[in-house]
């Protein structure tokens, strides 16, 4: 496994990336990685660097080959990404979803809403950016435009999604994130979480009521918000279900970094 950066601050690398051809003529296909924000050597324009890969080989000895990961759209060098056939369910208005595969090719809203539909199928998508406490939007405008804010998206991040009708979204890969977990509100949700995994344990497994306050699922049947919480050390409230697909509000009152849930 090895790790590429930009050269520049505000490079914005790997905003695009696409894997498959051949570019650099050496036999072995080239992820190609755009970096809008920073200029070729002559000043002309965006710089897009080049990397080949081997897709013969399971880089990330996870007992796919490259070539089925790189066909998939999962993380060929993170043996917590694979191939496999995961989906969301959006109901018609508001939904809290968490998508259960890989990000690196639906890294930023724009990549991201389109894969969930159209102009006549999604109406907008809300990310809360925790680096700032507030929520980002992307909205189809008039004419099937995307318009907003093409904000960043990460492996365990979830969304609000304001669909307009129903509708399930099939994805090709699965991915078991790790949260950190900042200090005040966290919207997060994962795959991966064990059959039996339910809103008490899961606060229980983050910490004590003194690291971490109340988790929130949003029941779509009845229409509102389910929580669980600590009160005087003992979890309370509604024991839901910790599901893939489904986006959870967690409140923490001291940052957690790392956690597999």
């Amino acid at each position: 496994m090895f790790r590429l950066d930009g050269d520049e601050i505000g490079g914005h690398f790997g905003r695009s990336v696409n894997s498959g051809s051949d570019v650099s003529g050496d036999g072995l296909p080239d992820m190609m990685i755009e970096a809008p924000g920073e200029e070729t050597p002559d000043g002309a324009g965006t710089s897009t660097f080049f990397t080949s890969i081997a897709t013969s080989g399971d880089e990330d000895q996870d007992g796919y080959s490259n070539q089925e990961e790189i066909s998939e759209r999962s993380d060929l060098r993170n043996r917590d990404s694979t191939p496999d056939l995961t989906f969301i369910h959006l109901n018609t208005g508001f939904n809290l979803v968490s998508i259960p595969a890989e990000m690196l090719y639906m890294d930023t809203a724009f990549k991201l809403v389109p894969i969930l539909g159209n102009g006549k199928e999604i109406d907008r998508a809300l990310h809360l950016n925790t680096d700032i406490g507030r929520y980002e939007e992307a909205y189809y405008a008039p004419g099937n435009t995307l318009t907003g804010t093409d904000f960043q998206n990460r492996n365990g991040d979830a969304h609000i999604i304001y669909a307009k009708e129903e509708r399930i979204v099939p994805f090709t890969s699965k991915v078991c994130p790790t949260w950190n977990l900042v200090a005040g509100l966290n919207l997060v949700g994962t795959p991966c979480a064990s059959a039996d995994m339910t809103a008490f344990r899961l606060l229980k497994d983050i910490g004590s009521e003194t690291v971490v306050s109340s988790i929130q699922w949003y029941n779509s049947s009845a229409g509102q918000f389910d929580t669980a919480a600590y009160e005087n050390g003992q979890p309370v409230g509604m024991d839901f279900h910790i599901v893939p697909g489904e986006g959870y509000f967690i409140f923490m009152k001291s940052a957690v970094s790392g956690f597999r849930p």
